[in-house]
């Protein structure tokens, strides 16, 4: 006998038609049944020597988190489901998953964690003593707060467009990562070349979409460019500010009085945010208040992100 797994995006399908039809107490259940049958799932594609083993069961606990963080105030009214999908995201990640050096995906699940775990009192009593140094561990390498960079370095307008022009094709994000990690030059081309990308080749959208995933996966596997994507933004917002925003060459190629790409780059740092690149407080303490303060045509920029 043969058994196929239905597809991610099938199961998304569910998800999304259970939404539209207003069944979010079945839509948060039939999660809750999916998230705990995720281990036995990935046991199965491990004794079978799978191709999938694990992307698919990451893949699908993020389509989880998506839903599950979509109506957080409605499952935790609930302490039994809150603890169950405490328990099945615990599971899930249980096997010496290291914050600091992981996917994009599982850094989504582990924020996740995180919120669960310090927003509810009910989990700290029953989980403490096996989760509350972990969950440091998390704080540490997903919630700390970081500053912009100001980089000006050498730039090379050539420097992995081949990946950027094709980023689904892509697949090994930690070697690609360290290559980052070890060249603040190369961080800074990177960004440029990555912007540039989405604020003038902007016409299509899913392409944007793509961009903005696998920098949220060459992101988690070098945490150094953090600093640069909030850089960069800040110095498209509140370049009007003295000029000493760094990151020039982006700035002597793109017109950031431009409305035409203000959507997709709006789309590009929702990815970021989403999969935990940058917290959504940095940008607004780092970027969106400076250039609202200085009131001028940038702000534009901001108001849309």
């Amino acid at each position: 006998m043969s058994y196929h797994l239905p597809l991610v995006q099938h199961i998304q399908f569910i998800f999304d038609l259970m939404e539209y039809s207003l069944n979010i107490s079945g839509l948060i259940d039939f999660a809750i049944q999916l998230l705990n049958e995720l281990s036995l799932v990935e046991a199965e594609l491990l004794l079978k020597s799978s191709s999938l083993v694990g992307s698919y069961t990451t893949s699908l606990c993020l389509c989880i988190v998506a839903v599950l963080r979509r109506y957080h105030s409605c499952l935790i009214l609930n302490p039994e489901q809150t603890a169950q999908v405490f328990d099945g995201l615990r599971i899930v990640v249980k096997s010496g998953v290291n914050p600091a050096d992981c996917s994009s995906a599982e850094r989504c699940i582990l924020a996740y964690l995180y919120d669960l775990y310090t927003s509810c009192s009910h989990l700290k009593n029953k989980f403490g003593e096996i989760f509350s140094e972990f969950c440091s561990k998390v704080k540490n390498s997903i919630y700390c707060n970081i500053d912009p960079s100001d980089s000006n370095m050498l730039w090379d307008p050539a420097f992995m467009m081949d990946t950027i022009s094709n980023p689904s094709a892509n697949n090994n994000h930690s070697m690609v990562g360290k290559i980052l990690n070890d060249s603040p030059a190369n961080r800074y081309s990177f960004v440029c070349n990555v912007l540039m990308e989405v604020c003038v080749d902007h016409g299509d959208p899913e392409r944007v979409n793509d961009i903005g995933i696998l920098c949220a996966e060459l992101t988690a596997y070098c945490r150094s460019l953090s600093a640069e994507w909030l850089g960069i933004l800040k110095a498209l917002c509140c370049s009007s500010n003295n000029g000493n925003c760094g990151f020039n060459d982006l700035l002597c190629n793109v017109d950031v009085s431009d409305l035409s790409f203000h959507d997709s780059l709006a789309t590009f740092v929702a990815i970021l945010i989403a999969r935990q690149c940058l917290l959504l407080e940095d940008l607004v303490r780092c970027v969106a208040i400076p250039s609202l303060l200085n009131a001028g045509k940038l702000c534009e920029n901001t108001c849309s992100l």
